[in-house]
């Protein structure tokens, strides 16, 4: 009986861990947007284009500049989550009696690190791509920048809230229609980056 409710306190508190740094992450995309469409607004796009830059080097190096500035979230959040999330996230601590760290447990928190990095930087990888489709939306940089968010955000709510409703057992419903509709989910990064920060964290324990 222990043992079981320690196993759902870990797994809510990593559940809503991973829903506030995914909600958090929900301004990466959005930011990138509005420095897209703020190069619009100021016709820096189009001087550029009469400069010479083709399609394929503006875009790509604005992709390898916004994925150079997420490496700073992305191993910040990671060293937080390290540091503040314990063991729920890093998988094993330190011997109480001896001091040493256990070669079993310090394996076992290389792993949690490597599986949250690799988490981080797979939302990274496909973030930017959904901010540069969302800014053609918008005219304006602020609105841009605002307006991005908030569907980061309602999708990861809506999405986050559906997978935790879909699970509960007094709803029936069927395991395989719910990994269908999680796939479906999956497509959207919000989605992703939460489900795969609370399964890093219950998997380590």
């Amino acid at each position: 009986a222990i043992f079981k409710q320690a196993h759902v306190f870990i797994t809510l508190t990593v559940s809503f861990m991973a829903f506030y740094a995914g909600s958090g992450f929900s301004t990466v995309p959005s930011m990138q947007a509005s420095t897209v469409v703020a190069e619009r607004e100021r016709s820096a796009r189009h001087l550029q284009r009469i400069m010479g830059a083709g399609n394929v080097v503006y875009w790509l190096s604005f992709y390898l500049w916004d994925l150079l500035l997420y490496l700073v979230p992305m191993i910040g959040c990671t060293v937080v989550f390290s540091v503040v999330g314990g063991t729920i996230f890093t998988g094993g601590d330190f011997a109480a009696s001896s001091g040493v760290l256990d070669p079993y447990l310090a394996s076992n928190r290389a792993h949690a690190l490597a599986a949250l990095l690799a988490v981080f930087a797979s939302f990274g990888i496909v973030a930017a791509p959904v901010g540069y489709v969302l800014s053609h939306m918008f005219e304006k940089h602020a609105s841009a920048q605002a307006g991005v968010m908030i569907i980061m955000v309602i999708v990861s709510l809506v999405t986050n809230v559906s997978d935790i409703l879909l699970g509960i057992p007094t709803f029936n419903v069927p395991e395989e229609l719910r990994t269908a509709i999680s796939y479906v989910f999956s497509t959207f990064p919000p989605y992703s980056l939460t489900k795969g920060i609370s399964t890093v964290g219950i998997t380590a324990n």
